[in-house]
């Protein structure tokens, strides 16, 4: 006989006209008529066609299923034959270095407008100043970023 959807598509359109006929015999509406056995239809296919919709379907996925090269056959022999399953690879090893980030380039939390949040980077000690020890920038300390300066709100 046919192939198993065209059975199961047959049952339920035959399911639907004999429907149908009977609702028309019983002078209900055409339009009513129409609707009331097609959801009928749908509820008795879908509780007692069960099987031969599951028949259905794995034709039509069996029909689908892309069929295996001899490409594909040699792949899974080498594989079987090596014991390899197919599971994860460790991770291949970058050729170049991967850069570090800087700690002296600025954070996005850096940036103008913002505050920071987390604990404040540390500084660079401050270089010895060449005067002598009570000098005016020894006492201030190292001067200021370009950057920091216009943080703080202070020209260049």
């Amino acid at each position: 006989m046919a192939g198993p959807w065209i059975r199961y598509t047959l049952l339920r359109i035959g399911l639907f006209a004999v429907l149908l006929a009977i609702l028309l015999v019983l002078r209900l509406d055409p339009l009513w008529a129409t609707i009331v056995a097609a959801v009928i239809a749908l509820c008795l296919s879908y509780v007692f066609f069960a099987r031969q919709r599951d028949a259905a379907v794995r034709s039509l996925a069996e029909r689908r299923a892309p069929k295996p090269t001899t490409d594909d056959l040699d792949e899974d022999a080498l594989l079987d034959a090596s014991g390899d399953l197919g599971g994860t690879a460790p991770a291949p090893q970058p050729d170049v270095a991967v850069p570090q980030p800087d700690a002296a380039a600025p954070a996005a939390s850096d940036a103008p407008g913002t505050q920071r949040t987390s604990t404040p980077r540390s500084e660079p000690a401050p270089a010895q100043a060449s005067g002598p020890a009570g000098s005016e920038e020894h006492e201030r300390g190292p001067e200021p970023e370009p950057e920091q300066q216009r943080r703080e709100g202070r020209e260049l």
